[in-house]
């Protein structure tokens, strides 16, 4: 059991991958394929964290999470970092007017230390 960036079979992801809070294994029945167990998930709670760490951004118009992740941290990678802490659907956009809470950026490579152990 490893990460896939710990796998050099396997391609490099970016550190804000969702992918990287699962450990990676391989099948034993001869074909050798790569799988997640899925089994893991973050989960955030706003009251745990200190509000100094938080910012909030309101949704202009219906969004994806993509780009609400793109437009506060740069990168469409860290959706699941928003969903998480605001306890959304991952597969629905986020109506307009909604705040939501995100970790600010300067806080984010701790935050991924953390998760990703």
């Amino acid at each position: 059991m490893a990460k896939q960036n710990d796998t050099p079979q396997l391609a490099s992801i970016a550190p804000t991958r969702y992918e990287n809070i699962f450990d990676v294994y391989q099948t034993t029945d001869g074909n050798n394929y790569f799988y997640y167990n899925l089994s893991k998930r973050v989960n955030l709670e706003i009251g745990s964290i200190d509000p100094e760490f938080l910012d909030y951004y309101i949704c202009n118009g219906e969004q994806p999470l993509t780009t609400i992740s793109y437009r506060v941290y740069n990168t469409i990678d860290l959706w699941w970092l928003i969903v998480s802490l605001n306890q959304l659907n991952p597969i629905q956009n986020v109506p307009a007017g909604t705040a939501l809470a995100f970790i600010k950026p300067e806080y984010i490579d701790g935050v991924l230390q953390i998760v990703n152990s």
